[in-house]
């Protein structure tokens, strides 16, 4: 495991958040992960890993025994014929398998077993999924991103030009492509727009190929990006934006930086722009810092921080001339609020920021009668 001395010296404290908070301790990642499920079984996988999951140690076991309960699910189901309802399961399980891959910091056999296990029900889910989804590899350098393309019901098409335009989707660091897209009632899709779901460089299957993370190779993953979808004829290579939430708004944002002159726009929500991420490696929970470690592939820390500094949007927000669409609360703990009304005022292009008074980083925290429907406002 990386050697993350916070994470060493503060066991306890995080130990003792667990137990307190349980398994949502530091980010409403039940919500995240399950809420896009959207069946009437997911608040029952919430109940049960928000009681059962009070240790560290307890998060694989707990997580994965609910994902074979759900596999079962879907093998009875199966049998009964019932095809859509054993989709629904897989798909559950398959979220529950990337959701039990968080605390594994080290590219064990176990984290490819559990990976093998999300791909294989993600892939069974597919076949029985009410849109096209489609598993691509995208070329780079002398391996490949691992990719989702979900393309929407030629009902849904927002025009008669034949092929959507198209978003392409990064998760925040402690996701994956698998749960960039809902089951059903997808904003995207709703939209007419299809989803490029990417696992990034660092990101979840693509750190267990062994591409990681840093300022290059994510400069580098946007013109392969360009490159694979202008190859394809079923989506509109021309009418691309990028969206990304939480380290995926830095990733999304560098991304966009480097490639202004090809995508239409980028939106982003519960923005990490502070230039090095300071405050996600030491202030933050020090789970943060040794899941990165992992995605960079990097095991000393003093290494890792002088990588992570390249992590500075302000070098590049001179490039931002498409439009920018930024919401985050004022007090996120993961990343300094400041730098986003900062960092849009320097950008040449139109930008458009959202500041939500009190709200923490993963947008929680505030009244919920006046919570921001963000998914619906980057759709938008």
């Amino acid at each position: 495991m990386a050697a993350n001395r916070r994470l060493r010296d503060q066991r306890w404290v995080l130990e003792s958040a667990i137990a307190h908070d349980g398994i949502e301790f530091d980010q409403p990642r039940l919500g995240y992960y399950l809420g896009i499920v959207r069946d009437d079984l997911a608040m029952a996988d919430r109940a049960v890993l928000a009681r059962s999951v009070r240790t560290l140690g307890a998060f694989v076991p707990r997580v994965v025994a609910r994902a074979r309960h759900r596999e079962d699910l879907a093998l009875q189901a199966s049998a009964a014929g019932h095809d859509v309802t054993a989709g629904t399961h897989l798909f559950a399980a398959a979220c529950l398998w990337e959701l039990a891959q968080w605390p594994i910091w080290e590219t064990t056999d176990e984290l490819r077993d559990i990976d093998a296990h999300k791909r294989s029900a993600y892939e069974a889910w597919a076949a029985t999924a009410d849109h096209p989804v489609l598993d691509i590899d995208i070329p780079l350098g002398s391996a490949s991103l691992p990719a989702t393309l979900h393309l929407p019901n030629s009902s849904r098409l927002a025009d008669d030009r034949g092929r959507p335009p198209l978003v392409v989707s990064v998760p925040g660091m402690d996701a994956g492509r698998t749960i960039s897209v809902a089951r059903v009632g997808d904003p995207f899709l709703e939209r007419g727009v299809a989803v490029l779901a990417v696992d990034g460089p660092g990101q979840h299957e693509a750190a267990i190929r062994g591409i990681h993370t840093n300022p290059q190779s994510w400069a580098a993953a946007g013109p392969a990006v360009v490159d694979a979808m202008r190859s394809r004829t079923d989506v509109d290579a021309d009418r691309m934006v990028l969206t990304g939430v939480s380290f995926g708004s830095f990733a999304a944002s560098w991304v966009a930086a480097h490639c202004a002159e090809t995508f239409r726009g980028v939106a982003v929500a519960m923005p990490c722009f502070e230039p090095g991420l300071h405050t996600m490696w030491d202030t933050a929970a020090p789970t943060y810092l040794a899941r990165h470690m992992w995605m960079a592939g990097i095991d000393d820390e003093d290494e890792f921080r002088s990588m992570a500094s390249g992590y500075d949007l302000s070098r590049v927000v001179d490039r931002m001339t498409l439009p920018w669409f930024v919401i985050g609360g004022t007090a996120d703990e993961v990343s300094d609020a400041a730098w986003v009304p900062r960092l849009a005022a320097a950008a040449p292009g139109p930008t458009t920021v959202v500041r939500v008074l009190g709200a923490r980083h993963a947008l929680t925290g505030v009244d919920e009668a006046v919570a921001p429907a963000w998914t619906s406002m980057l759709a938008d």
